[in-house]
């Protein structure tokens, strides 16, 4: 039991740091296409992103790709 909750710890946290690097990638294509709010609110979240808080553990369970290529936030 207590290997199930290490493993889902894991993988909660794998989860975390796939959902910051996707993050980082948009902050960075928000910055190329001139949208300096969007660039800030993305790296803010990136950073704040906890996987004991309750958006940190609905956020890396997102259905759907996080690194999806040209999707910029507007």
């Amino acid at each position: 039991m207590l290997a199930l909750v290490r493993r889902a710890a894991m993988q909660s946290m794998e989860n975390i740091e796939n959902v910051r690097q996707a993050f980082a990638s948009q902050n960075m294509w928000c910055k190329e296409l001139g949208l300096p709010f969007t660039a800030r609110l993305l790296a803010g979240l990136g950073e704040a992103l906890e996987h004991t808080s309750a958006t940190g553990t609905r956020i890396p369970g997102w259905a759907g790709q996080s690194r999806a290529r040209f999707a910029t936030l507007m």
